[in-house]
């Protein structure tokens, strides 16, 4: 058992516990989804992958075996389900599965949710595609301002993949009030603020 777990669980016996921060890992696998950290991730089968690229109409009638049965499908929609679906295999070398999951709901006006944007960015990171990246976190935080993933993740998106140099302005600026507003004890975010200030960027 580590040593900060051993900590956390003394924390909790004396009633004051709380969750350690996730560490920095040795090999950076950036852009990050903290809402699914790799240590809790899980696979999906292809049967389960060809069903969520159903439409929640098509869904809704193979459960309840009624198809005269009149559904508003957009009321039906669960979009945090959706993208925590696809977030569950959200990797660089997958982006394509989880493009093909998230896209259908992309434009759907009704789609406001944080989660579903922040992993669709990151896919269209992976598949090296900034502007749609931006485009989709910006929704993310515009939807929920004070949720550290997807500042970090347009923060990162704009120092590895955006050359101009009024971009490491706007990311500093997104680190900065992560550490700020949001996790004082963000590593990622020390540590890319870090480069930015030092050159190492």
């Amino acid at each position: 058992m580590s040593e900060k777990i051993e900590k956390f669980i003394k924390r909790e016996r004396n009633g004051n516990a709380r969750m350690p921060a996730y560490d920095l890992p040795k090999t950076e696998h950036y852009p990050i989804n903290l809402v699914n950290p790799p240590a809790i991730e899980q696979r999906l089968s292809n049967d389960e992958i060809k069903a969520l690229r159903k439409s929640p109409l098509e869904l809704i009638l193979a459960q309840n075996n009624s198809p005269s049965q009149s559904i508003d499908k957009k009321a039906q929609m669960d979009y945090n389900e959706i993208a925590r679906k696809a977030g569950r295999i959200l990797k660089p070398d997958s982006y394509k599965d989880v493009l093909a999951i998230l896209q259908p709901y992309e434009e759907d006006p009704k789609n406001q949710s944080d989660l579903f944007f922040n992993n669709l960015g990151v896919a269209y990171s992976y598949s090296r595609e900034p502007k749609k990246a931006e485009s989709a976190l910006i929704k993310a935080i515009k939807f929920n301002p004070n949720e550290e993933a997807q500042r970090f993740n347009l923060a990162y998106l704009y120092l590895t993949q955006f050359s101009e140099p009024q971009y490491k302005k706007i990311a500093e600026e997104h680190l900065t009030y992560i550490l700020q507003h949001i996790n004082p004890s963000s590593t990622p975010a020390r540590v890319y603020l870090n480069r930015i200030k030092t050159g190492k960027i």
